[in-house]
């Protein structure tokens, strides 16, 4: 077999700091990526849904003002 020479462009084939990568090792660092970066979005995902739920809850603890509700006992004005 001929040395691979650097500069020639070989299918399938890549060149990363002097080591030969096949294309089935090229596309696993591909998937690695891909997978890596659906991590990363599934995390952030997680991140907003805790803020927004967290957020909500304060929201729903903190609330000022008047209740009135309507029920079998009548009117009831609570004061919150």
């Amino acid at each position: 077999m001929p040395p691979i020479d650097a500069n020639v462009r070989h299918p399938g084939r890549h060149k990363l700091a002097g080591v030969l990568i096949s294309g089935s090792e090229s596309q696993m660092g591909r998937r690695m990526t891909m997978n890596r970066n659906f991590t990363t979005l599934v995390i952030a995902a997680l991140a907003i849904v805790a803020v927004v739920l967290g957020y909500q809850l304060y929201q729903e603890r903190h609330k000022t003002g008047v209740e009135i509700s309507i029920g079998d006992r009548g009117i009831s004005i609570e004061k919150k």
